[in-house]
């Protein structure tokens, strides 16, 4: 496995992991575009078909494999560390026996890797636990971007299946409140010599669609946000736009 590009669904179609037609549309994104993987992201593990029925996992890979493109899978991290109960799935990674079952099931199934989210917190059993997941996912052959926690810590020169971390206000900020998009022009020009000169920066980049949520109209020029490919650098780069732009 190798770093790469990935489709991005959940910032302009936050239902979309629930769905698997939507999913599909992203699938079929990536495979146009040639980038190599996708990222589903939270709830997908209640992802329905258009007549209801429960999509299993082995669907969702059989269909990537079709277009030539591999998975990343959301999972939070919880725990005990946040009450982001309805963000499922939950409670997989959190305990070492859980999480190796999970991580092994997933590279058997051809999985390249996970987005662990939802850390929301430095105290020291969690950063002991990151370690844990980073030493696991080597053991399963699984890349990891850890999203919602801090700063990058060098980590990833131990462990070089590490490709990204938030640790900054990212694309994702759009849906938050007006004044965090009215504040992306700005702030993308100063996170590129502050946030990302410590560590690749999980951004979600290239949102090239005019709108994102609502009254939030988007701040900055394509320009802009094409620039973004190559100023923030990240070993996972996810293309947050949508299939109709």
């Amino acid at each position: 496995m190798c770093p790469g590009a990935s489709a991005f669904s959940w910032l302009t179609a936050p239902t979309s992991p629930t769905s698997l037609e939507q999913t599909l549309r992203w699938f079929d994104l990536a495979q146009e575009m040639s980038w190599p993987y996708a990222l589903v992201d939270a709830k997908w593990d209640k992802m329905t078909d258009a007549a209801g029925n429960a999509v299993p996992l082995e669907r969702l890979v059989a269909e990537a494999d079709t277009r030539g493109i591999r998975l990343f899978l959301w999972y939070n991290s919880a725990g005990e560390n946040n009450d982001a109960i309805a963000n499922t799935p939950r409670d997989l990674i959190a305990d070492a026996a859980t999480r190796r079952a999970t991580f092994r099931r997933l590279r058997d199934l051809g999985i390249a890797g996970i987005k662990a989210d939802g850390w929301q917190s430095d105290k020291q059993q969690l950063i002991a636990r990151q370690r844990e997941v980073l030493e696991d996912a080597a053991r399963y052959r699984l890349h990891v971007v850890l999203h919602n926690t801090t700063v990058p810590r060098g980590w990833d020169r131990t462990y070089p299946h590490l490709l990204g971390v938030e640790a900054g206000i990212a694309s994702e900020y759009y849906a938050n409140t007006k004044p965090y998009a009215d504040q992306i022009p700005e702030q993308t020009t100063i996170a590129a010599i502050t946030r990302n000169a410590v560590g690749a920066f999980d951004y979600g980049t290239t949102l090239l669609s005019p709108y994102v949520y609502g009254g939030n109209p988007r701040r900055t020029t394509d320009a802009h946000e094409l620039a973004l490919t190559v100023i923030y650098q990240s070993g996972f780069n996810g293309y947050a736009d949508n299939p109709d732009r």
